[in-house]
């Protein structure tokens, strides 16, 4: 039993060494996407980012199976600002509780905005970061420090 903790001691003792001896730019950044719901800490599983006729959509599936959907009038870097106002309205965003819930019966977003921080059109990646409110009939919900980082994406 001793010689198996030992083993298992070594065994970190070696990872530890081997992350620290990294440089940073070693390091790989994995594409994320996070926001609060609500004040709730929310990450995607699952993401499907496309590019079509100069509009971003970016899809974000959370373990539990809620669905963010981002749809931003746009394929350069600025702010973008969600409105139910179609003259006014560069993005829009959709949440579902779950993959089962209709899109009739989805939240819609009514303010806020998408900040698209990076695209890098050569590698085929997008960072960004939203923050948004959206309703479903009289209930609301509060979507802060969405952001999303090296998203790859398809498209033109």
């Amino acid at each position: 039993m001793k010689n198996y903790i030992r083993l298992i001691n070594l065994a970190i003792l070696f990872i530890g060494i081997s992350f620290s001896s990294c440089k940073k730019d070693d390091l790989k950044i994995f594409p994320t996407m996070t926001a609060k719901i609500d004040g709730i800490d929310w990450t995607t599983s699952l993401r499907v980012t496309t590019l079509g006729s100069e509009t971003f959509t970016i899809t974000g599936t959370s373990i539990g199976g809620e669905i963010l959907i981002l749809t931003i009038l746009g394929s350069d870097e600025g702010t973008y600002n969600l409105s139910i106002s179609p003259p006014a309205a560069q993005c829009s965003a959709m949440y579902k509780a779950s993959a089962s819930m209709s899109s009739e019966d989805a939240f819609v977003s009514s303010n806020g905005e998408v900040v698209l921080t990076k695209v890098d059109k050569a590698n085929q990646k997008i960072s960004g970061t939203f923050k948004f409110t959206v309703t479903r009939l009289t209930e609301k919900k509060e979507i802060t420090e969405g952001k999303f980082e090296d998203l790859s994406y398809e498209g033109s």
